[in-house]
């Protein structure tokens, strides 16, 4: 199909190769041969009459142009996407349909890893795909290929629709066998012991603890870093340095390793996770089934000992 004489499907290989920066890569994901995706690109310069992508050692990159185009092509593709071909009926018992949630190890521990439990019965042939909160994955949320994201609310993305799912707060762990601490630790002790703390990443190498806690003008020694939350409490076994993590994780490994939860000395404002999906795909059944359940099983979150969630 031809649009003001542009072949309408230049623009689908046009947003592949912005994508995958690369002639093969793109081809592949769209099931071509090379020379036919090379031969797109070629129709793509001539109509445009620029070079659109240009090649740079391993890769190639995006001229000005491309740049200003990719968003506009990309929102046009899921617009017809949300709004024409996905289908308006979703049905869990039958549907192989794969779900791609990026979201932190602390949630898919607390929240996602019971729910797709739970799955198992009511949705047998849905898949899941988990990847990490990064800079990367969140710009694959904004280009429409990432269907979720559940966030902390200082992270969230501007210009998309969230629910809010779950609050937690904060607390401090160490190892059971710990000769220096007792249920509640002191100002002092947070500072002068050492800490095992988390960088999820050269991206993102601070997490909403470091920041609540420079905010307070609270410097802590950190001795150890590791790239998980769930690392921090097997880190902190038969040692004595401490953790500071969501209350909930903390409950979940006290029940499995041989580690004490301690009150922390000052008070912090609770983290509050939401999910969070494309402004574009509002209409899409499947997701929309998929984040009802997210908040029906996040409403069954306990926390010392309570089943309700105060907002």
């Amino acid at each position: 199909m031809r649009f003001q004489g542009l072949d309408l499907n230049l623009l689908v290989a046009f947003d592949a190769l912005v994508d995958h920066r690369n002639v093969s890569q793109a081809a592949r994901s769209m099931n071509l041969s090379q020379s036919a995706m090379s031969n797109a690109l070629a129709r793509l310069r001539q109509f445009f009459n620029d070079d659109l992508l240009v090649s740079t050692g391993r890769g190639m990159t995006p001229t000005p142009k491309a740049e200003e185009l990719a968003p506009a092509v990309r929102e046009a593709l899921l617009g017809i996407q949300a709004r024409i071909t996905d289908p308006d009926k979703f049905d869990p018992a039958s549907s192989k349909r794969e779900f791609t949630i990026s979201a932190s190890d602390y949630v898919h521990t607390v929240l996602l890893n019971p729910l797709m439990s739970e799955l198992v019965q009511s949705a047998p042939g849905v898949r899941f795909r988990i990847l990490p909160v990064t800079s990367a994955s969140m710009d694959q949320f904004a280009r429409g290929n990432i269907d979720l994201a559940i966030l902390a609310d200082v992270v969230l993305l501007d210009g998309h629709p969230n629910r809010l799912l779950f609050q937690d707060t904060f607390t401090a762990i160490c190892s059971h066998d710990h000769s220096r601490l007792n249920e509640r630790l002191t100002m002092d002790q947070l500072c002068s012991l050492g800490h095992v703390a988390t960088s999820l990443g050269a991206d993102r190498p601070g997490t909403i603890v470091d920041q609540l806690l420079v905010e307070r003008r609270i410097e802590r020694r950190v001795e150890v870093v590791v790239p998980t939350f769930s690392a921090l409490a097997a880190t902190i076994v038969g040692t004595n340095r401490i953790a500071l993590l969501h209350q909930r994780l903390a409950e979940v490994f006290a029940a499995r390793l041989p580690i004490r939860i301690l009150e922390l000395p000052m008070e912090l404002p609770p983290v509050r996770e939401f999910v969070q999906w494309h402004k574009l795909r509002d209409r899409d059944i499947g997701l929309l089934w998929l984040i009802d359940k997210l908040q029906a099983n996040a409403a069954q979150l306990t926390l010392g000992g309570t089943h309700e969630i105060h907002v």
